[in-house]
C-alpha cells in the first residue's frame, strides 16, 4: 500500500513539473521568435488587443462612410496616443486601401 501512494506522488509531482515547463517554454509557430517569456507573449497579446480594437473601429468606419478612413487620425474616438504600440511605442502603420494595422515591431 505504501508503495502506491508513492508512485502517485511521485506521478502527481511529475506531471506538475511537465506542466510548469510547459508555460515557460517558447512558443510554436510565429511565436517562436518573440520569445517564449510569459512577459514576451502578454506583450504580444496586448500589442495585438489594441490592433484589433483599431481594425474593429475601421470596419464601423466602413459600414458608416462606405470607404476605409484615409489615416487612423480620422477614427475620433481614439486618442493619439491609442495610434501607438502600447509596449514598445512604435507608430502603428495603416493601409487605407485594405484596414488593416500593423505593428512594426510585434508584426
Amino acid at each position: 500500500m505504501a508503495y502506491i501512494s508513492i508512485a502517485i506522488s511521485l506521478l502527481i509531482a511529475a506531471i506538475l513539473i511537465f506542466t510548469i515547463l510547459m508555460v515557460y517554454k517558447p512558443g510554436k509557430g510565429e511565436d517562436a521568435g518573440v520569445g517564449g517569456s510569459p512577459i514576451d507573449r502578454a506583450s504580444k497579446v496586448q500589442c495585438l488587443a489594441q490592433k484589433r480594437r483599431l481594425e474593429i473601429a475601421i470596419q464601423s468606419y466602413l459600414m458608416e462612410n462606405g470607404r476605409f478612413p484615409s489615416s487612423l487620425s480620422e477614427l475620433k474616438e481614439f486618442s493619439s496616443e491609442e495610434f501607438y504600440c502600447p509596449v514598445t511605442g512604435a507608430p502603428y502603420q495603416y493601409n487605407s486601401q485594405t484596414g488593416k494595422v500593423f505593428c512594426p515591431d510585434h508584426h
